[in-house]
């Protein structure tokens, strides 16, 4: 399925990065990019109204990068839009199944000191469709990495995760790797397991693995898929399976009682640390 792309942007790196991401990769599906602005309504030092001169201002760097962008990608359509109010309710109203939105996030590094709810995760957690996050940091989408990795639980939504990486890995040649993290549930812990019993419970782990990797295999035939079953918490597991990858998909696991404000712990874990390009997919979004 055709997909639209809309990048939020602000001149900032991360933004710079997220845009030629989102650029390149729509360039070669031939699709076209709007880039969007959010332009605060009110100055948060004073509370005044904004200025007519920083929306000028803002609406001009705004123009000098959609030119910027579309004399680097002529094969593409590149479009621009000022809006204005909160940034996360302002690109979310741009956010459909069929709409993935990019925006950039400063590197892992710098995210452990940073503010606990960024923009990123945000739009991750409340977006009607998928959102990519794209770090800032060369080496995340440097060429020497290969693969695409999907987090796989058993849930309705990491099939839905599992399905749009293996599209994705479909259109760039890629192999994807499913990953499907367990640990020995607390209550269990303390006891004595036998080696057949660890057996068995892996086996269970592994069932639930093969069966969503199958249902992605009768979709996408060709595709070779890898899997790995990893006896470790999710989110050291997905971090060091995506650690050389190209892309990261992530089933959003939010509340049940408030699916639009919260992340689930282990994908919310990892959008704050992005160290790879990371796609967060909700139940109803298609394949790309």
């Amino acid at each position: 399925m055709s997909e639209e792309t809309v990048v939020g942007w602000e001149g900032s790196a991360p933004a710079q990065r997220a845009l030629e991401w989102a650029l390149t990769r729509a360039e070669a599906r031939g699709e076209s990019v709007l880039i969007a602005r959010v332009v605060a309504e009110r100055d948060p030092a004073t509370g005044h109204t904004v200025r007519e001169s920083t929306i000028d201002a803002a609406e001009s760097a705004l123009e000098q990068e959609r030119r910027s962008a579309q004399s680097r990608h002529p094969r593409l359509r590149v479009e621009s839009r000022l809006l204005f109010g909160d940034p996360v309710e302002e690109l979310r109203s741009l956010s459909d199944e069929d709409t993935l939105l990019v925006v950039g996030t400063h590197s892992a590094r710098e995210a452990e000191v940073g503010a606990p709810w960024s923009i990123s995760a945000g739009l991750a957690a409340t977006s009607f469709g998928p959102v990519a996050i794209i770090p800032d940091d060369p080496l995340s989408v440097d060429r020497s990495r290969l693969g695409i990795v999907a987090g796989v639980d058993g849930s309705a939504v990491s099939l839905v995760a599992a399905q749009y990486a293996a599209s994705e890995a479909v259109r760039r040649g890629e192999t994807l790797t499913t990953v499907h993290a367990w640990q020995i549930p607390p209550m269990w812990a303390q006891s004595d397991l036998d080696d057949d019993s660890l057996h068995a419970l892996e086996e269970v782990h592994r069932g639930i693995l093969d069966t969503a990797t199958e249902s992605v295999q009768r979709e996408f035939p060709t595709l070779t898929i890898e899997k790995a079953v990893v006896k470790l918490p999710a989110m050291k597991a997905l971090h060091d399976a995506a650690a050389q990858s190209r892309l990261l998909v992530l089933g959003n696991h939010g509340l049940k009682a408030a699916p639009r404000l919260a992340l689930g712990p282990v994908s919310h874990s990892l959008v704050r640390q992005v160290e790879v390009p990371t796609v967060v997919v909700r139940e109803t979004v298609h394949a790309p």
